[in-house]
């Protein structure tokens, strides 16, 4: 069977929502969706990624779909992303930092590529040089930059890519 599949994509951060489009071939609806849980990302709302239409089509228009994809679905997520909790402590790099000192926070995710924290404050600007420490990773004073940021009542979420 073939589907085609509607991914809408960065609606969590502070960007311009837009849409991927993938035709995927699976033998079922089941193992469609199998076969998307190995796509980090593509069923979680928290890393701004969200199915929004699964619907079959034939194998024409799969055809005619995958030669219009520019990339491949595994290119949608550079690094695999492990769900990890762990407690952290960001600290400024620059002078465009909405606190001094350390920030209390919390990783969501961690990948070889970067690190999404949430903590409680202000959030910080796009583009923005901290230093992480996750003692429970043995990451120590790892430079990052910001590159996403979704606040909301008080808790933000930031995405972090290694520097």
């Amino acid at each position: 069977m073939y589907y085609i599949v509607t991914i809408e994509a960065g609606y969590e951060r502070d960007t311009e929502p837009f849409e991927i489009t993938r035709y995927i071939e699976a033998s079922s609806t089941i193992k469609l969706f199998e076969e998307l849980e190995k796509h980090p990302g593509f069923m979680s709302e928290e890393l701004g990624y969200v199915i929004t239409m699964v619907q079959p089509v034939s194998k024409e228009e799969f055809l005619e779909g995958k030669d219009e994809e520019k990339d491949n679905l595994d290119l949608l997520r550079k690094n695999v992303r492990f769900h990890v909790n762990k407690k952290c402590f960001v600290e400024a790099v620059g002078r465009n930092v909405p606190f001094k000192g350390k920030l209390d926070a919390e990783t969501t995710a961690c990948s070889v590529g970067g690190a999404g924290i949430k903590y409680k404050g202000k959030a910080l600007e796009l583009g923005s040089k901290v230093r992480v420490t996750i003692e429970g990773l043995e990451i120590n004073n790892k430079e990052a930059k910001v590159v996403w940021v979704s606040s909301r009542e008080e808790e933000c979420k930031v995405g972090l890519k290694w520097l």
